[in-house]
């Protein structure tokens, strides 16, 4: 006892502290002119919804399309991973409505679309040939489909173009 030292406490909850009293203020005129706190509120609101949307508008911006490795491809365009499904679904949607921002944002959250192939061995770049998306062809191009790939009856992708 003899080395006890007294220490005073950290917080005192017995003094008001500045931001309880702004607290209390703004809390106060709220309950006083609800019409008022309504409209601030909507306005902050407002401010969140768009600062989230930007967000995402920038987001979106720096997302990029990635290249899948060649084994990944390779293993997509084996036969036995041709089916239809939702991906090919979305695929084929987003071409024959020319919605190259839509077929951008799916590939950035999956990269495979890109080679996906549906149970006619068909994909992406023959849609895109047939429906003469030059905006397209190039981007999956870019993104290492190949034109030389055949169908299940032996087509290539050109072979299928209007462009």
């Amino acid at each position: 006892l003899k080395e006890k030292k007294d220490f005073r406490q950290l917080e005192d909850f017995n003094t008001k502290a500045e931001s309880d009293s702004d607290y209390t203020r703004q809390y106060l005129e709220n309950l006083n002119n609800p019409d008022k706190a309504r409209k601030s509120a909507q306005q902050a609101e407002r401010k969140t919804k768009l600062s989230n949307a930007e967000e995402v508008q920038q987001k979106k911006k720096k997302a990029r399309v990635t290249r899948l490795p060649p084994d990944e491809i390779e293993m997509m365009n084996n036969k036995d991973a041709w089916g239809d499904n939702s991906m090919t679904t979305a695929a084929w949607q987003a071409i024959h409505a020319n919605d190259i921002r839509s077929f951008r944002d799916m590939l950035v959250d999956s990269p495979e679309m890109a080679h996906v192939r549906s149970k006619d061995g068909r994909g992406p770049i023959w849609w895109a040939h047939e429906y003469g998306r030059t905006d397209f062809v190039n981007l999956l191009k870019k993104l290492g489909v190949s034109e030389e790939l055949r169908d299940e009856s032996g087509a290539t992708p050109p072979q299928m173009s209007t462009i």
